[in-house]
């Protein structure tokens, strides 16, 4: 089965994502958006051009980082 990419805001809220997948037996790849709330908060209020490139690195580097 493919993983599921869990692209969510920091990595607290990405964990709380991997670990629901966990219990239905899911694979999972860890994609926080940012690293801490502040972060996080950048990323909301920034342009939707910078949202896409943010989105992009974050799955590249989650599909490096995949098991």
């Amino acid at each position: 089965m493919k993983p599921i990419i869990v692209m969510a805001g920091t990595p607290v809220d990405t964990q709380m994502g991997m670990d629901c997948l966990s219990t239905q037996g899911l694979p999972g790849v860890f994609c926080p958006i940012s690293e801490d709330p502040n972060q996080q908060t950048a990323f909301q209020i920034s342009s939707t051009e910078e949202k896409i490139d943010t989105e992009v690195i974050c799955y590249e580097r989650g599909i490096r980082n995949r098991p």
